[in-house]
């Protein structure tokens, strides 16, 4: 069979890969312009386009998809890959393919549609989720499924830690899911939307620490969004970012304090600050304009003392 795979970010490398040492005819890959970024505004490449350029594979990028079209009907594909792409196929590309178009999405559909499904599913202290093959349709992530896998979220794993793991197997599964298709063993599932959760997108507000909340919750937070937009808060008028925690339990730390409050500086240990309910052990950590330290170096270097309050 013939494939044409869509992708743009990290996510989607592993997609990549294994499509290209597989036994399947990559014809080519389209991925997102390129974008202005960083401080800079330098401009920018997706992971795609240099893996991309780096393995010699047939590359395309659409300012709109809308017009992308006929180039894409002259490729003869069997399949359209979709991974991480960064927008929806219009119903015009979804039906190029001789066979179907199929995407790559990390979660257990219906559960969790939508761009962030990892990063949602660690902030609301999920302990399970997954990875889903299934047939593009015009609704966002509410195709019929054609495999799905159910993944274990490990005790302390980030969303950048997760999301790794989700694409190597995502990436197998495609495979998988191209085999189904190529031997006629393909049986799709219908999704029942009434048990559609959704993970729209993340902003910059989301990394907002809210110490009004319980200490299991912004620990959760703290790893869903790591890598973007991180977990952030104030500390004397200028931004903190935090990078690893771990909730305090039974450890006689019940000091009192308030939502936010430095309850504790412990060198060698970590900073503890109280939450709504329990206390957060920061364990990494980063001043606005420095370096990421570790909770003892941070206390050995700066001006932060008990009583000291995180601001939301």
């Amino acid at each position: 069979m013939k494939v044409v795979f869509f992708g743009t970010s990290v996510f989607a490398l592993k997609t990549a890969d294994y499509l290209k040492n597989s036994d399947y005819e990559l014809l080519a890959v389209v991925t997102q312009p390129d974008r202005h970024g960083g401080r800079s505004m330098r401009v920018v490449q997706s992971p795609i386009k240099e893996w991309a350029l780096e393995n010699k594979v047939v590359l395309h990028q659409f300012e709109d998809l809308n017009e992308a079209g006929p180039l894409l009907r002259s490729l003869v594909a069997d399949v359209f890959v979709v991974a991480a792409y960064g927008t929806f196929l219009p119903v015009s590309i979804i039906n190029i393919p001789s066979l179907l178009s199929i995407n790559v999405h990390p979660s257990l559909l219906p559960e969790y549609r939508g761009a962030a499904p990892v990063n949602r599913a660690i902030i609301d202290g999920r302990t399970e989720t997954g990875v889903t093959i299934f047939k593009i349709s015009e609704q966002m992530d509410a195709g019929d499924i054609i495999c799905r896998q159910k993944v274990k979220i490990d005790e302390g794993e980030t969303s950048l830690m997760l999301d790794k793991r989700l694409s190597d197997i995502g990436g197998r599964m495609v495979i998988e899911a191209l085999d189904m298709i190529r031997d006629n063993r393909l049986k799709l599932i219908s999704q029942d939307n009434s048990l559609a959760t959704f993970a729209p997108k993340l902003k910059k507000e989301d990394g907002r620490i809210d110490w009004m909340r319980d200490a299991g919750d912004i620990y959760n937070h703290i790893r869903g969004v790591s890598g973007w937009p991180g977990a952030f808060c104030g500390h004397k008028g200028r931004l903190l970012k935090i990078y690893e925690s771990k909730p305090v339990t039974g450890e006689g730390v019940e000091k009192g304090g308030k939502p936010g409050e430095v309850v504790s500086l412990e060198k060698g240990k970590a900073i503890t600050v109280k939450a709504a309910n329990g206390y957060l052990r920061i364990l990494k950590l980063q001043l606005e304009g420095k370096k990421v330290l570790n909770s003892e170096q941070f206390i050995i270097g700066y001006d932060m003392k008990e009583g000291d309050v995180l601001t939301s």
